[in-house]
């Protein structure tokens, strides 16, 4: 076999994986919390490698008791409370909004999301800590 071929197929191979996105894998940044103790929380997680209009595609969830059970994470009630979406900044930036229905009692929070989008999904585990928020 010529090894000029074998080579012209590996390389069109590896142009085939970057082009149907498979190189190119979603990844999750810090949490950046914008809220208090005893107020609903408002934090925003930032989606690094995220393409123009790829964010219509990507779905955020809380992380489903099994995968706190592999964990080995409680997953109180009030997580379910939680509610995520994507949102684009004006720079183009994409981030995941996470919110809460309810004021967060508890200073410590600690969970998992499930990020899922057209070629692949992954999870997260974050810890939150919440300032009391003392004013005089």
């Amino acid at each position: 076999m010529n090894g000029n071929g074998y080579a012209f197929r590996v390389g069109l191979f590896c142009i085939g994986l970057l082009s149907s996105g498979f190189a190119q894998a979603l990844a999750l940044g810090k949490i950046q919390v914008q809220s208090n103790l005893n107020a609903p929380l408002k934090a925003e997680i930032k989606l690094h490698s995220v393409t123009q209009g790829q964010s219509v595609d990507i779905r955020v969830a809380l992380g489903s008791a099994a995968t706190f059970k592999r964990a080995q994470l409680p997953r109180p009630h009030y997580l379910t409370k939680f509610v995520f979406k994507i949102i684009t900044k004006d720079n183009g930036e994409s981030f995941i909004a996470v919110r809460s229905k309810g004021t967060m009692k508890e200073p410590i929070l600690d969970f998992i999301i499930e990020v899922d989008w057209l070629t692949g999904k992954t999870q997260k585990h974050y810890t939150v800590f919440l300032n009391p928020g003392f004013s005089r």
